[in-house]
Formats: C-alpha cells, sequence, structure tokens
C-alpha cells in the first residue's frame, strides 16, 4: 500500500513539473512562424472577397518546405471557409491571397503568375485577381 501511494506521489510530482517545464518554455519562445498572427493578418482581405470563393495562393515561402507548410496550413485555417488552391496549378478561382514574408514588387509576382494586383494590406497579404488580358 505505501509503494502504491509513493509511486502515485511522484507520478504527480513528475506530471506537475512536466507542466510546469511546458509552461514555462512555450512563454520564452516566439513562435517562429507567427501562427497566431496570421489570421489578424489575413482579416482585412476576408472582408474584400465573398466568403463563398475559393482562392488562389501565392508566396515567395515554397510549399514544399517545413516552413512553406507552417505558413500555408496557417493561412488555410486563418481564412477558413475559404479554400486555398495553388495559383499556379489550379484554374478554379478569381481571387488570390498572396503570403509573403519579404517586402518585394508584389505587382510583378503577381503579374509573372497571371495575377493582376488588387489591394496590399501591408503586412506581406496582397490580394490579387486572375487577369483576365
Amino acid at each position: 500500500m505505501l509503494a502504491a501511494f509513493a509511486a502515485g506521489t511522484i507520478a504527480v510530482f513528475g506530471g506537475l513539473t512536466s507542466y510546469n517545464l511546458t509552461r514555462a518554455l512555450n512563454q520564452q519562445t516566439k513562435d517562429p512562424y507567427d501562427i497566431r498572427a496570421t489570421a489578424e493578418r489575413m482579416a482585412p482581405l476576408l472582408k474584400r472577397v465573398p466568403s463563398n470563393v475559393t482562392l488562389g495562393y501565392i508566396s515567395d515561402v515554397r510549399i514544399d518546405t517545413d516552413a512553406g507548410k507552417a505558413v500555408y496550413f496557417a493561412a488555410q485555417y486563418a481564412v477558413a471557409p475559404h479554400l486555398l488552391v495553388d495559383a499556379g496549378a489550379s484554374g478554379a478561382y478569381e481571387f488570390a491571397l498572396g503570403n509573403f514574408s519579404q517586402g518585394q514588387d508584389y505587382a510583378a509576382v503577381g503579374k509573372a503568375a497571371g495575377l493582376a494586383l488588387v489591394e496590399n494590406f501591408d503586412h506581406g497579404v496582397i490580394l490579387y485577381r486572375k487577369d483576365r488580358r
């Protein structure tokens, strides 16, 4: 009986210690991809597009990297219920979300992908429309 009590006490102590260490680490570590801030960055763009449309997606962070996947899925979460599709691979969209990590000539980037810049919302968030020329 005493052994079971001791084992239980050690297990509870270990669990509390692990929880406190994890909590402290989470408070000290910055989110490297700013996933929490993505919804705030995307909010102005969402006010400009109809709620039932698929959005093309273009970024300067390659989707085949871990960082690119994190940035893409954070954007997908932020713009839900919109579906994001690769602007270069799919033609099934009218508007596209540009999600950039670096300042650049966003109009030129869009033009190269067959997109016309509609609005720059700052912080790397760009609204494009398919260029029909």
